[in-house]
């Protein structure tokens, strides 16, 4: 980048641009429309199209009330294990003055992280680093410089980074926080450098390419081996940890700046959430915790309960194996809603009678509930998008401010796997706000754990759509390969007697036409 900051290297752009994107979302009375290095994020991250620009700031303000911004930023405190092991931080500056985030990934125990913290605390202590950056970091060093300072640099450091770090559920999320931040947090990164990449980087950052822009894509640089002589040309010795070839050290000398930076490293045991063996349910004895089978290629509706405007919501809930979609729905009030005997949503743990194949016999089902055919359901709304989350590792525990009085229901979708059958042990609360007479430690237990992380357990994750319109994160079919083997091995036998008589064309090539 050869500006200093956006402002000053758009200082050449049409002013009615910004004019025209402040009218267009004067409705929105946003304060930050006011900075004009501000409207130029969005406006630059969609190549000066204003209408794409407006629907990407539109997308992202809803993005922000989804996963309550506000709140994380002014009651948000990192769980010990994430602050501890989760690498990265602020150290530095190049010599634009634009503070540097260096990001020693290769180091990152992904087993011991999501053992320890169920994906909405990781993804949440993410979005709250970055938006840090931007309240606090990038105002503060402007300051310090006596001019705008609006961007970052970021130095990835994949050094002892190993296939292990490919494991499926962490993949997946280094993949939605890309593309989360790519659309929501645009223009925040002037330059990208990757150091000591493994051979096998090229695959992963192919897999990360089609969720970034050109322009973000352009800011990329993998360096080589000598990447100290790359490094120095953008930043002064001052500026850089001497780790990295500058002379930045900590007070007692560590070239590592270990007192910015955390360096990652192994998990301890101690902070593991599940113990216990292989499909075995982690909550057997807590009869609290209801069953939930999903079949494969299907979608169940668990009842949470009645709620009016200002009560929370709680829910927490873990698989045996496997992953699960799921997103908040509720009824409004008012609608054709005919009440059901909550003996008959759910059924408890105490009462689970084993059916022939192995699963646990309910009377909860509500495939209908959704989209016609169930008489008097159509209108149920949705409350959060549909994520899919890794739960057999960790609970998955959230909350939900209610802003509708209704009835409220979590949607479990297992509508990508086509062979797997999931089961969901489940809880889940609905609670009014204490009034003055009201002591804390009269609510349950679920309540009094979803207070102590009333943020970090709040977090709906968002998964952008990428190569999908709208499930991006449904879009991994979940595929039992033994089965499908079986499936095709039962049907290409009929799909060669369909097709001998009707074609003299060898059934290989058939097919592919």
């Amino acid at each position: 980048m050869d500006g200093i900051s956006l402002e000053e290297s758009l200082a050449d752009v049409d002013q009615n641009l910004f004019r025209q994107f402040r009218a267009r979302t004067s409705d929105l009375q946003w304060g930050q429309l006011e900075k004009d290095q501000y409207v130029a994020r969005w406006l630059k991250a969609r190549s000066w199209d204003i209408d794409k620009a407006e629907k990407m700031f539109r997308s992202h303000l809803q993005w922000r009330k989804e996963v309550n911004m506000d709140e994380i930023m002014m009651s948000y405190t990192m769980p010990e294990v994430i602050e501890k092991y989760f690498p990265g931080g602020i150290c530095g500056q190049d010599k634009f003055g634009r503070p540097v985030f260096i990001c020693p990934a290769g180091t990152t125990d992904v087993y011991g992280l999501m053992r320890s913290a169920s994906r909405s605390q990781l993804a949440l202590s993410q979005y709250y680093v970055m938006q840090k950056i931007i309240d606090e970091v990038l105002p503060a060093q402007a300051r310090k410089m006596g001019r705008p300072i609006d961007q970052l640099v970021v130095i990835f450091d994949l050094q002892h980074m190993n296939r292990r770090q490919l494991w499926r559920p962490w993949l997946n999320f280094v993949l939605e926080m890309t593309s989360i931040f790519e659309v929501n947090f645009p223009e925040l990164m002037a330059v990208c450098f990757v150091l000591n990449a493994p051979s096998f980087f090229s695959m992963v950052f192919s897999l990360m390419k089609p969720l970034l822009s050109k322009e973000t894509q352009n800011k990329i640089h993998i360096l080589g081996s000598n990447y100290v002589d790359d490094l120095l040309k953008l930043f002064d010795p001052e500026g850089l940890p001497a780790h990295y070839g500058g002379k930045m050290r900590d007070p007692d000398g560590d070239p590592k700046c270990s007192s910015r930076i955390c360096w990652g490293g192994t998990v301890p045991e101690s902070y593991y959430q599940i113990h216990q063996t292989p499909n075995a349910p982690a909550e057997d004895s807590d009869d609290t915790f209801l069953l939930v089978p999903v079949s494969r290629g299907s979608k169940e509706y668990y009842y949470v309960g009645e709620a009016k405007v200002g009560d929370k919501i709680l829910w927490e809930f873990y698989t045996e194996s496997n992953d699960i979609a799921f997103s908040l729905w509720v009824e409004p009030l008012g609608g054709n809603h005919s009440p059901l005997d909550e003996q008959n949503r759910r059924r408890s743990v105490k009462n689970r009678g084993q059916s022939g194949g192995g699963g646990i016999s309910t009377s909860f089902s509500f495939n209908n509930l959704l989209g016609g055919q169930g008489a008097g359901k159509s209108d149920l709304k949705q409350v959060t998008q549909p994520t899919r989350v890794d739960c057999d590792l960790v609970p998955e525990k959230g909350n939900w401010k209610a802003s509708i009085e209704g009835s409220y229901y979590l949607l479990f979708d297992n509508s990508y796997s086509w062979t797997r059958t999931k089961r969901v042990w489940c809880k889940a609360d609905v609670t009014r706000p204490p009034t003055s007479t009201q002591s804390a430690n009269a609510n349950n237990s679920l309540l009094e754990e979803a207070d102590k992380n009333e943020v970090e357990a709040g977090l709906s994750e968002v998964m952008e759509a990428v190569r999908a319109p709208d499930y991006a994160s449904l879009s991994t079919p979940d595929v039992d390969i033994s089965a499908l083997v079986m499936i095709l091995a039962k049907t290409l036998p009929l799909v060669r007697r369909r097709l001998r008589p009707q074609s003299s064309l060898p059934l290989q090539a058939t097919m592919m036409k």
